[in-house]
């Protein structure tokens, strides 16, 4: 395909770049070939070990727990065996699936556990779920996709009390790198709307909490910006690759 026709994901700001193009973006990242911000859009930077959900073309949205093991809501569990290439992974035993249920917790090793919770977002193909994850010193809360906060049946304040960490959806900073979009077709709560939402808390509280998911147009991406002055200034955080936090 042709550069223009390849990178017109980008150029039409859709929030998740199609699966397919992760070895080309991958490709023009060594070349530089994009502008610099742009160039942190290696879909390698999307990866979590705990992922919240299946979108259409990213296949690896599972919940991982070891290599071989997957766990799955039962939305996922339908589309893995009824849908190609997928079912492949359990018809040739690459993978065992694990039932994993809304509220329950999984225990996963003698100091680690993860409890899944429902949220609300697009559910095209799965559920969308966020994590509390458990460690032996500390929790964190882990919500990279939601749509707007109050549609969630839960106070988002008052569950970054209960934890150490949260690790919360900063997908885009605000409606203006949207353009043209249509917002209810990729609902999230911008950064400017969560900060806003969270001045209530003390700067402590504060401290606990880390926007992650950054969508290829969110000014964030670039560590000089404004948007990460005020951020930072107001007592939050920006998580980046390689950021490691011990439970």
């Amino acid at each position: 395909m042709e550069y223009d026709k390849l990178m017109q994901p980008l150029l039409e700001k859709n929030s998740t770049p199609p699966f397919s193009y992760a070895s080309f973006l991958r490709h023009i990242n060594n070349r530089g070939d994009i502008p610099k911000r742009q160039q942190t859009l290696d879909l390698d930077n999307y990866e979590t070990p705990l992922a919240s959900k299946l979108k259409s073309e990213r296949a690896q949205r599972q919940v991982r727990t070891k290599i071989g093991q997957e766990l799955d809501m039962k939305g996922m569990r339908k589309f893995l065996t009824q849908n190609g290439p997928w079912d492949q992974l359990i018809s040739n035993a690459n993978i065992d699936l694990v039932n994993l249920e809304a509220s329950k917790e999984i225990i996963l090793n003698k100091s680690l556990s993860v409890t899944p919770f429902h949220v609300p977002h697009r559910d095209e193909y799965s559920e969308t779920v966020g994590f509390k994850i458990k460690g032996k010193d500390k929790t964190a809360l882990f919500i990279p996709d939601i749509d707007k906060w109050n549609k969630w049946g839960q106070s988002i304040i008052k569950e970054i009390k209960k934890v150490d960490y949260a690790f919360i959806d900063g997908t885009f900073y605000s409606g203006v790198e949207i353009g043209h979009r249509n917002i209810a077709e990729i609902p999230h709560p911008f950064i400017e709307e969560s900060i806003g939402l969270f001045e209530e808390l003390s700067l402590q509280e504060r401290n606990k909490v880390y926007f992650i998911h950054y969508n290829h147009t969110n000014p964030v991406l670039d560590t000089e910006s404004k948007a990460c002055k005020k951020i930072q200034d107001k007592g939050f955080n920006l998580a980046r690759k390689n950021d490691r936090f011990k439970l």
